[in-house]
């Protein structure tokens, strides 16, 4: 079961990376051109701004369940730099529940500064497990299963940090591409 969780939590990340990608090229073709550039379906573009919390609540509660499912079904010790994630996504889904409740787009601002850290602290620990030996392992500052440790690696690069690091991305995404008139 843990195989089929992951391989399905793995394609999520490499679709969030793609839509990600695909909204910030929109993004920036569209204020190159001073016009909508097409890669996102005018339609797409206003759900996407009308719903993005709903979107990024979402996300996020994918992200927590995964987590918890690797850290208590799958017995995938968390490390120190894996627990400042989760510190960071898991209120997320809180913040989007709150917004979506009062219909209140405004929770992004509480959201973004939240996905921010999180997505810096994921890249920091993605380049860890990449380069094991330019940094401290977590487990010599004090006891925590080592930073470094890959529980898999998925199409050559899917890691946890990575699925973290695409999620935040991808909220990120959606705030930025959000902003954007229409």
């Amino acid at each position: 079961m843990t195989k089929i969780i992951t391989d399905f939590l793995s394609l999520l990340t490499v679709l969030a990376l793609v839509f990600s990608a695909l909204l910030l090229l929109d993004l920036i073709l569209g204020i190159l051109t001073k016009r909508s550039s097409g890669i996102i379906p005018k339609r797409m573009a206003s759900a996407i701004r009308a719903q993005t919390v709903p979107y990024i609540t979402l996300i996020a509660t994918i992200a927590m369940a995964g987590s918890l499912y690797f850290s208590d079904i799958a017995g995938y010790a968390p490390c120190k730099l894996c627990w400042l994630q989760r510190i960071a996504m898991y209120p997320l889904v809180v913040l989007g529940l709150v917004g979506i409740s009062r219909r209140d787009n405004g929770a992004i601002i509480y959201i973004t500064p939240l996905a921010i850290i999180g997505g810096l602290i994921a890249a920091y620990h993605y380049y860890h497990q990449i380069l094991p030996n330019l940094s401290i392992p977590c487990s010599t500052v004090g006891y925590s299963v080592s930073c470094s440790e890959r529980f898999f690696m998925t199409y050559g690069f899917v890691t946890i940090p990575m699925m973290a690091l695409a999620a935040f991305g991808f909220i990120l995404s959606l705030i930025i591409y959000s902003k954007r008139k229409a």
